[in-house]
């Protein structure tokens, strides 16, 4: 089977996605939301940036794939809350699909710090399946999900599902 390549860009920061995919991300002319201390927030998803997979499709704040094997890469914004993970999290079967690596970002001098957490990996589903973007944080902050940068939108969350 051979699929046409797509190549899109981004002013920011995003990697190409190449090959039949789904991409979305959280952007808003807003700070990124709260995060509320030791626990997995929901992440907004509100944009769709490309969508050629049959059967995907973004709903309010969660997303649903059709059966198959996916390569994911997702990387999430946060501001001064410490320990933190990105999540992909399997609403259908309520569980975590996927973890990212575990970060960790502190305040220097009582000024905000940022960072960003990093999720990578391989998804089978045998059937469709509704997801949302959680992220677990140790510590909490008004704008633990990030701080908005203007003077357009600004970018708290990205993933890529790209079929195998």
């Amino acid at each position: 089977m051979t699929f046409s390549a797509i190549r899109v860009a981004s002013s920011q920061g995003d990697p190409p996605l190449v090959g039949l995919g789904f991409m979305i991300r959280d952007e808003r002319v807003i700070n990124g939301g709260i995060a509320v201390l030791d626990t997995d927030n929901v992440r907004t998803v509100s944009t769709q940036i490309v969508n050629t997979i049959s059967g995907a499709f973004l709903g309010v704040n969660e997303f649903t794939l059709p059966a198959g094997i996916y390569d994911v890469i997702g990387r999430a914004v946060i501001n001064d809350i410490g320990r933190h993970r990105f999540i992909l999290y399997n609403k259908t079967d309520a569980g975590i699909e996927l973890e990212g690596f575990s970060e960790f970002d502190s305040p220097i001098g009582g000024f905000n710090s940022g960072g960003e957490a990093i999720l990578r990996g391989r998804i089978d589903i045998a059937g469709a399946k509704t997801f949302e973007f959680r992220h677990y944080t140790k510590g909490g902050d008004t704008a633990g999900l990030g701080i908005h940068t203007g003077p357009s939108f600004s970018v708290f969350s990205t993933m890529h599902f790209l079929e195998v």
